[in-house]
């Protein structure tokens, strides 16, 4: 598995080389109140690609937190009602079951 794990690592290091060297020119990024960004096209698009990730975990914090609490709720509520099957008194054992009546085939 290390092996295939290697190889697929070293296909993609040679993709991403790839990537770069095609898109190594210089293109202007132009924002409001005529402010401009001059850089590589690949540092551009990797940098709006981890700004994208970054701002993707953030929103996800949210539901995570969520999450966390709600199962931190229901590990206490497990808790309390394990101690409370614990200290209850001992259950009646059910009666056996009423037998079923046979009836006659036709």
């Amino acid at each position: 598995m290390s092996y295939f794990s290697l190889a697929l690592k070293i296909a993609i290091f040679i993709a991403l080389v790839g990537f770069v060297i095609a898109n190594s020119q210089p293109v202007e990024l132009r924002y409001w109140f005529s402010y401009q960004w001059q850089a590589p096209l690949v540092l551009i698009i990797v940098a709006f690609f981890i700004i994208g990730v970054v701002v993707g975990l953030l929103v996800s914090l949210t539901a995570i937190f969520r999450l966390r609490r709600q199962v931190q709720a229901l590990k206490k509520e497990l808790k309390v009602q394990a101690t409370a099957v614990t200290s209850a008194p001992a259950a009646i054992p059910p009666a056996a079951p009423a037998p079923i009546p046979e009836h006659p085939v036709a």
